[in-house]
This record gives structure tokens, C-alpha cells and sequence, in this order.
């Protein structure tokens, strides 16, 4: 899927969704996040393999980019916005598709026929897709990426190259900070010999030096700001890292409601992530002397008054994370906007407003202290999901929450095949939980008529239901 974020060759984080996918090169099974939770309490490495290893690290990258999307503004507004749009996407394709026939590729085209959807020359299509807020650096739209351009022109007094913009993008901050992650993780758990041989024979799975640029970039731009702009050296740099980077990148995620962006008439793109950042190393080559040593003292004991400070000296005038956490609370109104995911994701504002609204770390702790759902697929071994609390108890809202997450999950694929890919796989079929399914509901269908023929498709009946016709046998 376009939204995707990867842990390398080893699984998927399907932004969006709460939901993770797993390879066969990363046995990850329906004990495999207990058992790690269990290793992160005890500080004991659970790994006495090669593939437990690589299990290990897929699903801890993936457990922090779940805990990214299900606790940031940033999350909460790509979610809200592929609620809405996607399906007004889906019902704009029943105006315009043209099914060319029984074998036509959506968005793709039968030779010699024209193509009915063009990014650069559709605005309806344009303005939807443009109010989500993550994509891959290479796949953000160009109008995007020169605002932000000019932004940080303007703050920077600078031209601004595409490497800059690469290092600092929305991926890089999220996969460094899951990268991150893991490493930390690892470097806090004790290991036997034979373990500390499998890990160091594994490096290419963690280490930054073996990882692409978008696992690290980030995260060495700011250190080597701190090691420039203080007189730090690198031991005590690399011990106030992991907190400074965690400060920095939670800040940077915590988009507001595009509502409440558009009431005080601000510019969206004044809250990229990447913009944000960027203001915040802006901000923090500022401090000195006695507010420097102010800045440390309050990231040990409370980050928000840490971003406080940072945020006196933006060049532009942000909002306090409280601020927006508070506003997501209301923004997620269950009249508004119902069902039990809407519900967690404003469950998630509220449990960072009582116990500290900078999170340093973003991991499964964090989700496992806040009674969040983790969902993934794995090619071998099928559906997994582990839920808590009450949630357990009540098998109907249990259930209720399953196809919840599966609908939106299936939503975004279906745009997927109409507006990008032109290829669906269907996540009902995958996670084996679909009464009609087909082999090719799970290796992928490239045309309407390859859908089942029965009302008991979920896909199906929502195409119909936003008017797409499929064809005729």
C-alpha cells in the first residue's frame, strides 16, 4: 500500500490502520508480542534464534510506528481524513470510471484508450488526496513539497536542496524514531553469549550504519547539531539523544484538527512535521547560558515545559502539545464521529494528557500501558490480535472492533486499486475471517471483475454501495 512504513524486508506498517503485516522472514506468531513484552519487563533478550531475532526487531519497528499513528495528531488527522474522503473518492470513481470491459486495470487503461484519472490535471482528485499528511518523501505531491520549500526558504534565509527536505521528511522522522526505538530496546536487554552472537551476526537488521539513510537521517542532523551547538562530547551527547530526538519528534507530530487549523486561518503545511522540525533545531541553536541549562533540567524532569521553551523561540508561534491533545479530544467527538476506533484514538489524547503529554518513546510499553489493540497479518501463520480490558470481555464489541479496524484497513486498499495501484487484496480475505472468500482475494485482483459474485463481499457491497456497476458475466 502507498502509506506504507517498513521495518526492512521483514514487515509493514499500513499507516492509518492500526494494523501491522508480517514475512515469512519474520516468524512473528500469536505468542511472539507477549513474550516480547515479557523480555522488555524482565530486560531479557527473547530471542535463541536467527528468525526469533528478526521477529524481535519487526515487531518492535512495527509496535513503535503503531504507537506513532495511534498517539499523534498526525495520525488522528490522516485517519479522520481517509474516513472521509476516501469514500467520496470511491463514489467520484462511479461518476467518472470507464470499466473499458471485463479486463480493465483501474487507474491503469486498455491500450489505445485514455486514462479517466490524472493527478495533475484532476482537482477533485487532488484536493482529497492532498489533505492527508503522511506520504513517502518520493510520493509527496509536488504543490506540498515547494510549500514547504518556500517555508523553510523564508526561515532559513537559504535555498533549501531536496536533500534537506529528504533527511528531514514526515518518513524519515518516523522511521529513524522507530529505528530508534528498537536499538534502545536492544541495548537494554541482557543477552547470553549465544544471543549476543546471534544479534551481532544480525546488525544489518538495526545497526545505522547498515540501514538505508531514512532509518537515521533525522536523527543525526539533530546530533550533530547538539554536538556543534553545545560543548558536549559524544558520550555525553549519546546519553541525551535518545531524550532530545524523542522530544523533537513528538512535538513535530502533533498535527491539529484541520478544522481547528482552518478557524484560526493558518497554513497546514506550518505544521509538517518536516516544517516543525526544522523550526524546533531553528529554536534550539538559540538557547544559552542559564536557559540552556533551564532546557536540560526540564527534559529530564518534564518535556512539556522542555518544548515550552523551544517553542518561545519558533519562528513561527505554535500551539503547545497540550494545546492540540485537547483539541483532538474534542475533535474526536464520539457524536461525530463513532465507532470504537474513534473512541481509542481519543482514549489515546486522554491517557497522554494524565500521564505526561511529551512521550519520550513510542513503543510497545506506551501501548501496552494504555490497553491499545495490536493487529497484524502474517503471510504464514494468518490473522493475529491481542486486545485488553473490557474489550475482552464484551466478545461483541470485541468483534465489533476487529471489523472496524479490517473495514478501514480495506477502505484504503480500495482507493488504493481505483486512484494508484490498480492491484486490491483484500484484508477480510487475509486475516480468514471472509465467508466467500476466493484464492484470489488474497493474491490480488486487478480488475472489477474479478470480485465474487455475492452479496456477502464486504468490498464488493461497499463499491456498489458508493455506485460503482461491476461488470456482467
Amino acid at each position: 500500500m502507498l502509506f506504507d512504513l517498513n521495518s526492512p524486508s521483514l514487515a509493514q506498517y499500513h499507516w492509518g490502520t492500526l494494523f501491522c503485516s508480517f514475512s515469512p522472514a519474520a516468524p512473528v506468531d500469536k505468542d511472539t508480542f507477549l513474550k516480547t513484552i515479557a523480555a522488555l519487563i524482565a530486560k531479557a533478550a527473547p530471542w535463541t534464534t536467527d528468525d526469533e531475532l528478526r521477529a524481535t526487531v519487526a515487531l518492535l519497528h512495527e509496535i513503535a510506528h503503531l504507537a506513532q499513528d495511534l498517539t499523534t495528531g498526525l495520525g488522528h488527522s490522516d485517519y479522520v481524513t481517509h474516513r472521509k474522503e476516501t469514500v467520496s473518492l470511491l463514489q467520484y470513481a462511479s461518476i467518472v470510471i470507464d470499466t473499458d470491459g471485463r479486463s480493465a486495470r483501474p487507474p491503469l487503461r486498455q491500450p489505445g484508450t485514455p486514462p479517466w484519472f490524472d493527478e495533475k490535471e484532476d482537482s477533485f482528485v487532488a484536493k482529497a488526496q492532498g489533505q492527508l499528511r503522511y506520504y513517502p518523501f518520493e510520493k509527496t505531491p509536488s504543490t506540498r513539497r515547494d510549500s514547504i520549500r518556500g517555508i523553510l526558504t523564508k526561515d532559513f534565509n537559504r535555498p533549501i536542496p531536496d536533500e534537506f527536505l529528504s533527511d528531514l521528511s514526515t518518513q524519515s522522522l518516523l522511521e529513524s524514531d522507530a529505528a530508534l526505538t528498537v536499538l534502545n530496546h536492544l541495548n537494554e536487554l541482557h543477552t547470553t553469549d549465544v544471543q549476543r552472537a546471534i544479534r551481532e551476526r544480525n546488525t544489518a537488521l538495526y545497526d545505522r550504519n547498515s540501514l538505508g539513510p531514512e532509518y537515521w537521517t533525522a536523527f543525526v542532523y539533530l546530533e550533530n547539531v547538539l554536538v556543534h551547538h553545545t560543548d558536549m562530547d559524544e558520550d555525553q551527547a549519546r546519553r541525551w539523544m535518545p531524550g532530545l530526538f524523542g522530544l523533537f519528534v513528538d512535538s513535530a507530530l502533533e498535527y491539529p484538527p484541520p478544522a481547528w487549523i482552518l478557524a484560526r486561518s493558518e497554513n497546514p503545511d506550518d505544521y509538517d512535521p518536516t516544517v516543525k522540525f526544522a523550526r524546533l533545531l531553528i529554536a534550539f541553536q538559540q538557547l544559552q547560558g542559564a536557559e540552556m541549562t533551564q532546557f536540560w533540567n526540564a527534559l529530564a524532569a518534564k518535556p512539556a515545559d522542555a518544548e515550552a521553551i523551544l517553542l518561545s523561540h519558533s519562528p513561527f508561534r505554535y500551539p503547545s502539545s497540550e494545546e492540540i491533545l485537547k483539541a483532538w479530544v474534542d475533535a474526536l467527538d464520539p457524536e461525530v464521529h463513532t465507532g470504537i476506533v474513534a473512541e481509542i484514538r481519543r482514549g489515546a489524547c486522554q491517557y497522554r494528557l494524565q500521564h505526561g503529554v511529551l512521550m519520550p518513546r513510542r513503543d510497545a510499553a506506551l501501548l501496552f500501558s494504555m490497553e491499545a489493540p495490536i493487529l497484524y497479518l502474517h503471510k504464514d501463520r494468518g490473522f493475529v490480535k491481542h486486545d485488553w480490558g473490557l474489550r475482552i470481555l464484551d466478545t461483541q464489541t470485541n468483534l465489533k472492533m476487529t471489523n472496524e479496524v479490517l473495514d478501514h484497513f480495506m477502505l484504503m486498499e480500495l482507493g488504493d486499486f481505483l486512484f494508484r495501484s490498480g492491484e486490491f487484496r483484500c484484508p477480510h480475505a487475509q486475516a480468514d475471517i471472509c465467508p466467500v472468500v476466493e484464492d484470489d482475494c488474497v493474491s490480488g485482483f486487478s480488475n472489477l471483475a474479478q470480485f465474487p459474485e455475492s452479496s456477502r463481499c464486504v468490498a464488493r457491497s461497499l463499491l456498489e454501495k458508493c455506485g460503482i456497476t461491476f461488470p456482467t458475466t
